[in-house]
């Protein structure tokens, strides 16, 4: 018999991926009536507009870690100074001090331990 610990885990789980399907679903409701009230304006003031021409713009997810092109400079100007040539964990390392993140122990220990 499978542990109750392990199927509370999982239950749980499974309520929240359930519940945010639902929110979800709402919102895309939402979305696709502000979709249908903007295309009624347009045709408002242009009845021959092709609605279909409209090209949809790609999602970006804000990153709420760094300003606009901050990480990159901030990698650039590490790679700069070193003295010697810098893995992807020392720079990953820096950053996140610089950033003021903190590391877990697991993640302190597996930094050092290399």
């Amino acid at each position: 018999m499978a542990e109750t610990h392990v199927i509370s885990a999982l239950v749980n789980k499974r309520s929240e991926l359930s519940g945010l399907i639902t929110h979800y679903k709402k919102e895309l409701s939402r979305l696709g009536e502000e979709v249908k009230t903007l295309d009624a304006a347009i045709k408002l003031f242009e009845p021959n507009y092709e609605l279909e021409g409209i090209k949809t713009k790609q999602f970006k997810h804000k990153n709420n870690f760094f300003k606009h092109g901050e990480c990159s400079r901030m990698m650039l100007n590490y790679l700069r100074v070193a003295t010697s040539p810098l893995s992807t964990q020392d720079l990953t390392l820096k950053v996140m001090i610089d950033q003021g993140l903190e590391l877990s122990p697991w993640e302190l220990v597996n930094s050092l331990g290399r």
